[in-house]
């Protein structure tokens, strides 16, 4: 599928994702040595919203992804072009009548 270019337009920066790839014997994550570049839109904005594992929290950043074939889980690590310090607490798959359309992550 091919995005609109006015959507397109608005992905003016890229996030860098490194899926985890297992756990150590400790329990520690342990990413990819492969990451990922992925065009998108970065708002650094604070709203509330509910987490994956259901609390409320305020965000501080959302992103999106353009892309209708990226797959990014909560676990992975993602690289924001200003604050890599953010924890990823929420993916939402976006869809259209064609199948997903692009990712939003929220951070905290």
């Amino acid at each position: 599928m091919a995005f609109e270019a006015d959507f397109l337009a608005l992905a003016s920066t890229t996030v860098t994702v490194t899926p985890l790839s297992t756990h150590n014997a400790w329990g520690a994550p342990v990413w990819s040595t492969s990451p990922v570049t992925y065009q998108a839109a970065v708002e650094y904005a604070p709203r509330l919203i509910v987490s994956a594992q259901g609390r409320q929290e305020v965000a501080s950043a959302t992103v999106y992804v353009m892309s209708s074939s990226a797959s990014i889980s909560a676990q992975d690590q993602v690289t924001l072009p200003k604050d890599t310090s953010a924890r990823l607490l929420r993916v939402d798959t976006v869809n259209d009548d064609e199948g997903q359309h692009h990712l939003e992550l929220v951070f905290g």
